[in-house]
């Protein structure tokens, strides 16, 4: 599919009302391969795609407001979408895009971040990088972007949300700390937050329990 000057790999299987995945950072629409097939058998039409900058997809750098952009554009495309469900900063990307005129009538997250940028600076300590020069990147980026990265808080963003909210975290989660996803559910109007133990940030998409959870939630009234 075209996007800007380049491409998206996108990717459908199987018929009914369209429920849009949306990878994490680094990773690829592969991540929810055992996602797509459960799905799939359960009576949805499953599109994931290799978001701007990863996997199969052209370019080369990519940022929060470009994701969701592709976002936007493949919902166009493929729509109306039942619902989207997001993992880690994919989680992110679809509440924003949610906001900003995505109409679903769902909204899941896996192991999604409430703060990216204090995410980032986190990790950024981890690894011995000066946060300061970390923290006048993200400046410059916010401002390049246009953007605020208070407006960027992923509680914000589901807090404006009149749709129900699935959020899927795991306490042993050691690159999105479980906190976040309880923040993130407590800020949601029509919530709920599913727990899980010793699965991780990547396993919690592989689990057949996670994928009962997530069945029944977007299963249509």
């Amino acid at each position: 599919m075209p996007y800007g000057s380049g491409w998206l790999s996108v990717h459908e299987w199987g018929e009914g009302p369209v429920v849009l995945l949306l990878h994490g950072w680094s990773g690829g629409a592969a991540d929810f391969t055992a996602t797509i097939g459960a799905l799939s058998v359960a009576g949805f039409r499953v599109v994931a795609y290799d978001a701007p900058a990863h996997g199969d997809s052209g370019g080369r750098q990519t940022n929060l407001v470009d994701c969701m952009g592709a976002v936007l554009q493949v919902a166009g495309r493929v729509g109306p979408v039942w619902a989207v469900v997001g993992h880690s900063f994919g989680a992110q990307v679809g509440a924003l895009a949610a906001n900003h005129g995505l109409d679903i009538r769902r909204l899941g997250m896996i192991g999604p971040p409430a703060d990216l940028r204090a995410l980032t600076l986190a990790r950024a300590a981890r690894l011995g990088v000066p946060l300061r020069i970390v923290d006048r990147a993200l400046e410059r980026l916010a401002r390049r972007l246009d953007v605020s990265w208070p407006d960027l808080l992923t509680a914000r963003l589901v807090s404006t949300l009149d749709l129900p909210l699935l959020v899927v975290h795991d306490r042993d989660d050691t690159h999105v700390p479980y906190a976040h996803g309880e923040q993130i559910a407590a800020a949601g109007r029509n919530a709920r937050l599913l727990t899980t133990t010793g699965l991780g940030h990547h396993g919690v998409l592989l689990d057949d329990a996670v994928h009962v959870e997530l069945m029944e939630f977007l299963k249509p009234d």
